[in-house]
């Protein structure tokens, strides 16, 4: 009688212990989902990354360093358990799910990235997308360099191949190393320096004036300008006589911070 009296509590605790840890697993793991959708749905002006393979997470790791907001789109559980661990907002998903790219706010975006393992798959991403957001910015990641021209008409604003882009660089390093070593210990010396564009809004106290008059602001925020940008057209090394006009911009060098504290002057 005390064996089964001993085997049945001991049975019971077990059964207990286990159904706890299950439930207080699932039950954290959804407040945590929940935690992770709420801060999302508040998001505005972010990225999509969808996938984060090889190619993926060179994005994703660039898009970290220049301080932009994150949302990752990954099928592997495991690797969306490891992002959230290290504080990046992840979800389980397929990204050629439109529900998928609505949870991760495509509707206010302000780019798309999709590098997933199919030129298949990334054209359905890129549809899908374009057709819940007309003004994103979508890139995608090709395999086939002749379909580029299939994915801009789909709705693409760009297609990078990765073996294109891998090719000009070995071909760089062959012909004019120089330049390409000077280009790469610029950027690692400097840790975080980058190339980046800034506009002017329709608000912009500078609209109207020359860009000489922003030589001041360019001095306190430590940037350089590199060149200005009007519609499709860039002028290196512009004149300081050029106007400035609503939705021009300037291409100009700098840390993430500085950039960022030059964007907030330029309005």
């Amino acid at each position: 009688m005390f064996l089964i009296l001993g085997g049945t509590v001991v049975t019971a605790v077990a059964v207990a212990e286990i159904t706890a840890f299950i439930v207080e697993g699932e039950l954290t793991g959804a407040l945590r989902k929940r935690k992770l959708m709420k801060q999302i749905e508040h998001l505005n002006g972010h990225f999509i990354l969808c996938g984060v393979g090889r190619t993926g997470n060179y994005v994703l790791q660039e898009l970290i360093k220049t301080k932009r907001e994150v949302v990752v789109i990954e099928t592997n559980e495991v690797k969306v358990k490891a992002l959230i661990d290290n504080g990046i907002r992840a979800i389980t998903g397929d990204a050629t799910h439109d529900q998928t790219l609505l949870d991760a706010g495509i509707e206010r975006a302000a780019g798309l990235m999709s590098s997933l393992h199919s030129d298949r798959d990334n054209m359905f991403v890129v549809i899908s997308a374009r057709a819940l957001n007309k003004k994103i910015r979508i890139v995608t990641r090709i395999e086939d360099i002749s379909a580029r021209q299939k994915f801009i008409n789909s709705g693409a604003d760009s297609g990078v191949s990765t073996n294109f882009i891998g090719g000009m660089r070995i071909a760089s390093e062959l012909v004019r190393p120089a330049a390409v070593t000077f280009l790469d210990k610029m950027i690692r010396s400097q840790g975080d320096l980058r190339v980046e564009e800034a506009l002017f809004g329709p608000e912009s106290k500078f609209v109207g004036q020359a860009l000489g008059d922003l030589t001041k602001v360019f001095e306190q925020t430590g940037s350089l300008l590199m060149a200005s940008v009007i519609g499709e057209d860039i002028h290196f090394n512009p004149p300081h006589s050029q106007l400035i006009t609503a939705g021009s911009g300037v291409i100009v060098m700098g840390s993430p911070d500085q950039v960022k504290d030059l964007k907030e002057k330029l309005g």
